[in-house]
């Protein structure tokens, strides 16, 4: 069977239009969630980020303990004795519902102990705003649960 060049054509247009509504189709079945639900807000409020950022470089990095269950977030010398506030916010960037946070409540060894037993499997960031002494300090890790 010989088929000719209008044919060839229109059955190449035909794969095409199958083809992208096949994405289309793939596309709407995904769920599509916001990284944030003010992300102006949130974009406006960025220098101040930077400079928390670059605040918290300078008294060192963070550090991650698995123990078990749990994870032990270990914070710079600084950080001994002193009354930080602040929060600790568990973002799971694949699942926005299963995002946790968690007032800061530094011990007298410079860690917090936090209970992650109950924190689905995956991949997860850790992001720490604190406040010491009218200074705003901001560190963001990385975690495989």
């Amino acid at each position: 069977m010989k088929i000719n060049w209008g044919t060839g054509i229109v059955i190449a247009i035909t794969c095409f239009a199958i083809f992208i509504g096949y994405f289309f189709v793939r596309g709407l079945q995904n769920p599509s969630e916001l990284v944030s639900e003010n992300y102006y807000d949130s974009e406006v409020r960025y220098q101040q980020h930077i400079d928390n950022r670059s605040r918290a470089k300078g008294l060192g990095n963070i550090y991650l303990k698995p123990v078990n269950n749990k994870v032990a977030i270990v914070f710079p010398k600084a950080f001994t004795g002193a009354l930080a506030q602040g929060e600790i916010h568990f973002y799971k960037p694949n699942d926005a519902k299963s995002d946790v946070r968690i007032a800061l409540n530094i011990s007298n060894n410079n860690e917090q102990l936090i209970d992650v037993a109950t924190f689905s499997k995956g991949l997860w960031y850790i992001k720490i705003d604190a406040t010491l002494g009218g200074n705003g300090y901001y560190w963001e890790e990385s975690i495989h649960l």
